[in-house]
């Protein structure tokens, strides 16, 4: 969000950054009215990943000319065009009728965007025997309910221009798989989400805390909440710890990992059981001995049957542990480094440590100590094929 001519315009990560955390609407909106100073900026993980959705959405861009299509391609937005002047280009492009129209620009009833893709369509419209639905380029294997939300701001946006609800919206994934949503399914949804930001907005400044969530890890303000629940001491820093027991435990008085790890071991919560009770207050009583300290604390747990390590079958001679580290970014994804470890009679782990491949064409071969033996195919694909080859141990020839 941003304030333009004096008005506060929205666009869809707003919506979308609102379904995630209502905490971090409050502080965009508070760098939105000259408030608070912009957040750090991304991750190296965020910039990965839009590096990765721009390169898929150039690829497709790219599948379209080869295809033979007529694409327009609008100016983007920069120091010397202005956001309105690029969604004039897209209006003058809408009404020339381009079978497609790449990086729309929309700016209107108080939000704006730019939508990856505009595919002409064969209904008639205000426009003339055409009319327009949105497509959008996504790094993901699978649709998201956000990739939805943002589409049916986009089909609202070019209804206004054209006069005429998008029947269908698509969306293009990182496997190249398209998908099509009837708009009119998920409109209703999206007008509610829409309108509970406008009504948080008006009501705001709200307040709000940052309660971790798994957007964090994307956020720009991350390092800002981090440091603002390490200076509150905040519940939720106690590894294991759940949102609704924060809030169960601040409800009966207990509001900081302090405050909890110096707690009685029969004290009572509500709605909260005492053994999980005494599992996080236990646990909290090891971070602060260990800030204290600065020496790691550890408590060792009593071994219960079928429970944790206790679910792995007993030990065998022929017994290996195997490990896969993998990069989904990549292209159809990529396992592309193995760990296995072979146990001797006596204990001992045994692996070669000379057993790899510089490139994803190479062939691997590597001879682990008996009874195993590994060796990695050649890459056929991105994603590597794996044989291991097991002895009898003396368990299995004895049975």
């Amino acid at each position: 969000m941003q304030q333009l001519d004096g008005q506060l315009v929205f666009s869809p990560s707003d919506l979308n950054n609102y379904l995630e955390c209502r905490h971090l609407t409050q502080l965009d909106l508070a760098v939105a009215n000259g408030e608070l100073e912009p957040g750090e900026g991304r991750s190296k993980y965020s910039d990965l990943i839009a590096r990765k959705g721009d390169e898929h959405e150039a690829a497709y861009l790219q599948s379209l000319k080869d295809a033979g299509k007529e694409v327009v391609e609008l100016p983007s937005f920069n120091g010397t065009r202005s956001r309105a002047d690029v969604a004039e280009a897209t209006v003058e492009a809408i009404k020339a009728g381009a079978e497609v129209i790449y990086e729309a620009a929309f700016l209107g009833d108080g939000w704006g965007g730019y939508a990856d893709f505009l595919l002409r369509t064969d209904r008639r419209s205000d426009l003339g025997d055409w009319s327009y639905e949105v497509a959008d380029t996504k790094l993901a294997r699978r649709t998201k309910p956000y990739f939805l939300l943002q589409l049916c701001l986009y089909g609202e946006q070019l209804a206004r221009l054209q006069g005429l609800t998008p029947e269908w919206m698509h969306v293009i994934l990182g496997s190249n798989e398209r998908h099509r949503f009837r708009l009119a399914e998920f409109d209703a949804y999206y007008r509610k989400v829409k309108q509970r930001l406008l009504d948080e907005i008006n009501a705001s400044p709200l307040d709000t805390y940052p309660n971790p969530v798994s957007h964090c890890e994307l956020c720009r303000w991350s390092e800002h909440c981090d440091q603002r629940r390490i200076d509150d001491d905040h519940l939720s820093l106690v590894a294991g710890m759940r949102s609704d027991q924060v809030i169960r435990l601040d409800g009966a008085g207990i509001p900081t990992l302090d405050a909890l790890a110096l707690a009685a071991p029969d004290t009572a919560v509500p709605r909260m059981a005492g053994t999980t009770f005494e599992k996080l207050r236990r646990q909290a009583a090891l971070q602060l001995d260990q800030r204290k300290t600065d020496e790691p604390s550890y408590e060792l747990l009593a071994p219960e049957e079928q429970r944790g390590l206790a679910l792995l079958p007993p030990p065998s001679v022929g017994d290996l542990f195997f490990d896969i580290e993998g990069d989904p970014l990549y292209e159809d994804g990529l396992e592309y480094l193995f760990g296995v470890v072979a146990v001797d009679p006596a204990g001992n782990p045994s692996v070669d440590p000379e057993t790899y491949a510089a490139t994803q064409t190479a062939t691997v071969a590597g001879t682990p100590k008996p009874p195993a033996s590994i060796a990695a195919d050649s890459y056929d694909s991105p994603t590597e094929t794996l044989t291991l080859t097991l002895g009898l141990s003396p368990d299995d020839a004895a049975a």
